[in-house]
Parts: structure tokens; C-alpha cells; sequence
């Protein structure tokens, strides 16, 4: 998903930009990221990111620069576009966003990655700290391209390119140095995005495998992965929605795999966890039919057809009923289990009792014989040898 969305993006924008096929590129950027890092691992993904982060910085600051100078909304620009005002929808979107991000961020096996590659906590959280608030200024800046379009009257909702490339359509009104730049800092970006997927897939695949296979097998495998994973770029139809797709599946499954790291919840079965995932969907399309009034339109609510801007609250609802539905599930299921368990184990207790018992009283019993027939063997013992010495008595007199 991470990098079907990375793709769409560079085939939006040399389709704005430029007036290039887009495919070509983006098989150029799968096959460079992916010599590099076959080759480099990790410490490949890490020496380019940083690289490809100063070249970033440095181009960012230069099209603030230049899209502050040619881009001077007016107040009558501001008022009439009207999103400076706060909305319904607005405080929907903070929190469709942050639970959206958070969850899907905690699968993205690349932060795992440079987490444990670390040199220890000190720098870890150093660099998460320097890594946050690099990220948060430069999504400020990056975010705050949708408005300046609007207001510039480069993009509207009514028009065909999506809110995603919104940006884009103020780079296209400017000269071509401009548009130049932007399409490295755009590949840049999506390098940094691809390698580190790349990465992760090839870690994961190789764990998945337990090591048997051969490594060479393994990256062969990621190279050919990049075949559906261009073909789906080419056809999605909006950076956004796949994004969103991603978020919700992670939304739906994150917390019951998170629960396996607390201590205090260790009698949580593995099979409870599965079924808190699968429980999380079943929520978000029970919540879409209950919500929506009929079964279709219902579970098509999973794919978010409509988007994240809808008049409704259906993608605030899956969202919330997601991760909620998966606790409530997983719960459930575990209590389920550990009952059935513990009524089948106290009817194995009780068989086992009686087993024993039976036992017990076979062995009494045939103790009991045992000491009879032994008891009656010393009498007739006794009996006979009285009888013989009553005999040699008769015999001597």
C-alpha cells in the first residue's frame, strides 16, 4: 500500500508537470531503489535517506521562497474560498487523521527497522525528537500548499486534479525552473519512502521464510513485486483513498497485536488476537450497514468509495468502530475460550477422579482377595500340620 501511494504520486505529477509518459519513471526510481538497497540493506536506506533529507531540506526552502514571492492571496481570496473557518467536517478530519496515522504508523516496518538499528536510547531518542519536529515543520509547510492553491485559484474542489496534487498546480503556473526542482524534490521524497518499504519487505519476507531460503531468492522476490505494485499505481485513482485504505486495515488490527506486549495481558491466546482482527472489519462494515441503512452500501463503506470529504459521518464512524470493535472481539473471544477450556478441563478433572477412584477400589478389592486367600492358606496350613502331628502322636503310642 505504502508503496503503491508513493507512485501515485510521482505518476501525478510528471502527469501535471511534464508532458512524459509516467511509467518510465517510475520504473527508473523501482529499479534504481531497488539495486541499492538488495545490495546495501539497511545501511544503503539509511546513507541515501540522509543524503536525499539535506537535498529535501535545502529544496524546500527554496520553493517556500519562490511560492511566497509569486503566490500573495488576497483578503477577499481568503474569505471567499472560506477554509480558514472552522467546520464540522475540519474537527472530523483531526481526528480521522490522527488515529489514522498513528495506527498505521506503528505497522510500518521501516520505523521498526531504525529504531532497532539504533546505537542505543540516548540516540534513539534524540533522533526521534529531531525526526518529529523536522517532520511536523515540513508537513506544515507542505500542507498548507492546498489552501494556497485554492486561494490562488489554481485548484477548486470542481476541478479534475485531486486535493492530493494541489501543490502541483501552483508549481505548473510558474516558470520551469520551478517545476524542475520540484519534480526532484518529489522523486527524492518518494525514494525515501520506496527504499525504506523496499527494505522491509525483504526483512519480512526473509523472517516469513525463517532464514532457510537463499537471500538472493528473497530480493529476487521484492524486484518481482514491483511489477503489480506499478500496475496498481497506474490505476489508482486517488493517492488519498489508497492511503486511507492502508489506514483503516490498520486501524481494524493494530491494537490486538499491540495487547501480546503487556505483561498483565499474557493469557491472551495468539487465536484471540486473530479474531480481534477480523473482528475490527466485521465492526467497520456492521457500523456501515447500520449507519447507511442497507447492506451494500454498508460493507462498501471498507473500500471508503467515497472518499475522506463526505457530508456524513460513515468515515469518522469506521475509524472509531474499528479499533474498538477489535478490543470488543478480541475480549470477548478470549473469555469464550479460557470458559470452554476451563469447563472442558474441570470434566477432564472429574473423568480423570473417577479413574482413579476405580482404581483405588479395584486394588482394595483385589488387596482384600488377596489377603483372604492368603489368610485361608495359613489356616489350612495350620490345619494340616496339627493333623500331621496328631498323627505321629498315634503313631508313637
Amino acid at each position: 500500500m505504502y508503496m503503491v501511494s508513493e507512485l501515485t504520486t510521482i505518476y501525478g505529477v510528471f502527469q501535471l508537470l511534464t508532458p512524459l509518459h509516467p511509467l518510465p519513471p517510475m520504473i527508473i526510481i523501482c529499479v534504481i531503489t531497488t539495486a541499492y538497497t538488495a545490495f546495501g540493506g539497511v545501511f544503503a536506506s539509511l546513507m541515501t535517506d540522509a543524503i536525499q533529507a539535506i537535498l529535501i531540506f535545502v529544496m524546500i526552502i527554496v520553493a517556500v521562497i519562490v511560492v511566497a514571492v509569486n503566490v500573495r492571496p488576497t483578503k477577499e481570496d481568503i474569505d471567499r474560498v472560506g477554509l480558514v473557518k472552522p467546520t464540522k467536517m475540519g474537527g472530523e478530519l483531526f481526528v480521522i487523521l490522527t488515529l489514522a496515522i498513528m495506527f498505521s504508523n506503528m505497522y510500518h516496518q521501516g520505523f521498526w527497522q531504525r529504531t532497532f538499528s539504533s546505537r542505543n536510547d540516548r540516540d534513539l531518542r534524540w533522533a526521534t525528537f529531531i525526526g518529529f519536529w523536522l517532520v511536523f515543520v515540513i508537513t506544515a509547510l507542505i500542507g498548507m500548499a492546498g489552501p494556497l492553491a485554492a486561494w490562488a485559484g489554481t485548484w477548486s474542489p470542481d476541478s479534475d486534479v485531486p486535493g492530493s496534487s494541489a501543490f502541483f498546480t501552483i508549481i505548473a503556473s510558474m516558470d520551469g525552473w520551478v517545476s524542475g526542482l520540484m519534480l526532484v524534490l518529489t522523486t527524492s521524497l518518494s525514494c525515501c519512502a520506496i527504499d525504506t518499504c523496499q527494505t522491509a519487505m525483504f526483512a519480512s519476507l526473509f523472517d516469513l521464510a525463517e532464514e532457510r531460503v537463499n537471500i538472493w531468492v528473497v530480493r529476487a522476490v521484492v524486484i518481482l513485486l514491483n511489477i503489480p505494485v506499478i500496475v496498481l499505481a497506474m490505476r489508482a485513482p486517488d493517492i488519498l483513498q489508497v492511503y486511507l485504505l492502508a489506514d483503516l486495515l490498520a486501524s481494524a488490527t493494530i491494537l490486538p497485536v499491540l495487547f501480546g506486549l503487556f505483561r498483565h495481558l499474557d493469557f491472551i491466546h495468539w487465536t484471540d488476537a486473530l479474531v480481534g482482527c477480523f473482528g475490527g472489519i466485521i465492526a467497520v462494515g456492521a457500523f456501515g450497514q447500520a449507519y447507511l441503512g442497507n447492506r451494500h452500501d454498508g460493507w462498501r463503506l471498507l473500500l471508503l468509495d467515497g472518499g475522506l470529504y463526505v457530508t456524513d459521518e460513515r468515515v469518522l464512524g469506521a475509524f472509531c468502530f474499528a479499533p474498538l470493535g477489535s478490543v470488543v472481539f478480541m475480549f470477548f473471544f478470549a473469555g469464550l475460550r479460557m470458559g470452554i477450556t476451563r469447563l472442558l478441563g474441570r470434566r477432564q478433572y472429574w473423568h480423570v477422579k473417577k479413574e482413579e477412584a476405580d482404581d483405588n477400589s479395584e486394588t482394595n478389592s483385589i488387596k482384600s482377595r488377596s489377603s483372604s486367600r492368603s489368610s485361608s492358606s495359613r489356616s489350612s496350613l495350620e490345619v494340616n500340620r496339627c493333623t500331621r502331628s496328631n498323627h505321629a502322636r498315634d503313631i508313637v503310642k
